[in-house]
């Protein structure tokens, strides 16, 4: 099995690929160390915003529907401490009898909806992102027993906490592209400006890794039926 890399360890990597730190060094300058934790954390959290890892997919989170003929629900509330980046699926739960899958529209599409207080079951969900998600159904129901179940992506840990020493939660197999992507970054003028040949080769060798990655990123253990809605498309 590979070896599992903390943060501090990926900066160390990246400090090497751009001359900044030797193999027989104890250790970077604290400054470096400092300021590639902040751009590999910055960079981990766009990459995490672009799709769906089944790495930063826990648990599924329940929501109430228990207020009769409310169209609305503050999601930051009712799944405090989920940390919920998006959505990549959401069933309906009645007291009763089978899940049934909900299609998952963008903010756009449910704006649309000319009808927004039409009582039902729900059929659709519309979740928006930000600080603050809210969770809009439709139609509304008018019983308090129904539950959204929510299949969630989770934001990326915290790379620059404890001074890189957590565990970074991604597989082993992107830690060379993270040393790669992040030495682009410092090169280009945080730690030092290198020219403009190194740095057409560190992105080239960046670019053709996450190439290589991205089918792994996004396979899952079962081909089945594909989801009724996405929502990290939605913005």
């Amino acid at each position: 099995m590979s070896v599992t890399f903390t943060p501090k360890e990926i900066v160390e990597t990246a400090l090497k690929r751009i001359g900044r730190l030797s193999t027989y060094d104890t250790g970077a300058d604290p400054v470096d160390l400092d300021t590639g934790l902040v751009f590999l954390d910055q960079l981990i959290a766009e990459h995490a915003a672009s799709a769906n890892f089944p790495w930063l997919n826990p648990d599924v989170v329940e929501v109430p529907l228990n207020v009769a003929a409310q169209k609305s629900y503050s999601l930051a509330a009712l799944a405090a401490g989920s940390k919920v980046q998006f959505v990549t699926a959401a069933v309906l739960r009645p007291l009763t009898g089978d899940e049934v899958p909900l299609t998952i529209i963008t903010k756009r599409s449910y704006d649309e909806i000319g009808n927004k207080a039409a009582a039902g079951a729900p059929e659709r969900v519309c979740i928006t992102r930000g600080p603050s998600p809210k969770l809009f159904v439709w139609p509304v129901p008018a019983i308090t027993t129904l539950k959204l179940v929510l299949s969630i992506q989770t934001y990326a840990a915290n790379f620059s906490q404890d001074k890189g020493k957590v565990a970074h939660g991604w597989p082993e197999a992107f830690q060379r592209w993270m040393g790669l992507e992040l030495a682009c970054d410092l090169a280009d003028g945080p730690i030092l400006q290198a020219d403009a040949g190194k740095l057409d080769r560190l992105e080239k060798k960046s670019a053709k890794a996450w190439a290589r990655l991205v089918p792994y990123a996004t396979r899952q253990n079962s081909r089945g039926r594909r989801s009724r809605g996405v929502a990290y498309r939605d913005f």
